[in-house]
């Protein structure tokens, strides 16, 4: 049981180490999107669609992690409780 529990944890922390990169390239991509239209190469009403799509994609990747961490509380519980 151990040895699943550990590769289930390792799966974890890949999941969620991945989901951040995500998060920190969906960051980067709002910073592009105003400042392309800042400096007029899209108007304002397509920066408003693509914000609004980075600010969905946000949501659903925090609640991936927030799952994903959630899992990795329990995946150490539980080698707390069957140490074997």
């Amino acid at each position: 049981m151990r040895v699943t529990l550990y590769a289930r944890k390792q799966r974890l922390c890949w999941l969620t180490t991945s989901i951040q990169k995500e998060l920190d390239a969906i960051t980067e991509a709002r910073q592009w999107v105003i400042r392309m239209a800042r400096t007029h190469k899209i108007t304002d009403d397509e920066m408003d669609h693509q914000l609004v799509e980075l600010d969905l994609q946000e949501l659903h990747l925090k609640k991936e992690l927030d799952n994903s961490q959630a899992l990795i509380s329990i995946s150490d519980s539980a080698a707390l409780i069957d140490p074997a």
